[in-house]
This record gives C-alpha cells, structure tokens and sequence, in this order.
C-alpha cells in the first residue's frame, strides 16, 4: 500500500482548426490531488481543481471540482 499527495497546474484548449489556434484563449487551472496505490486495484485517486480563468462571456471565476480515479497504470 503506497499513499502520497499532489499539487497540479494544467492548461489546455481545443479549436476546429490550426487556423483558428489562439494561445491567449488557453485555459488554466490548478488543484491537490491524493493517489492510493494497491497491487490488487492499481491507482485510486481523488483530486480537486480549481479554474483560474473566468467562464465563457462572463467575469465569474467556476467552481472546483472533484475528480476520482480508479484504474490500472500500462507501462
């Protein structure tokens, strides 16, 4: 049994085309995260972000979420 917590920061987007590719509507966010590990399940995960960027046409920053995972990691 392995436990151990994170810290995270991603950013991405998507566009129809490369045309339309904007890097100043990429969007971030950031959050903590904890993994349990057990040789029989593979990886339990729970994680928690938070947007940093306001929502579409709006000044209003979303709400977090919880995120869980459960899987088996292929190497």
């Amino acid at each position: 049994l392995t436990l151990f917590t994170h810290a995270f920061l991603d950013a991405g987007n998507t566009w129809e085309n490369l045309r339309k590719f904007s890097p100043s509507q990429i969007k971030r966010s950031g959050g903590i995260g904890l993994r349990l590990f057990m040789p029989m399940f593979g990886t339990i995960g729970l994680d928690y972000g938070v947007p940093f960027d306001a929502l579409l046409n709006s000044n209003i920053i979303g709400k977090g979420q919880i995120h869980f995972i459960i899987g088996q990691n292929f190497n």
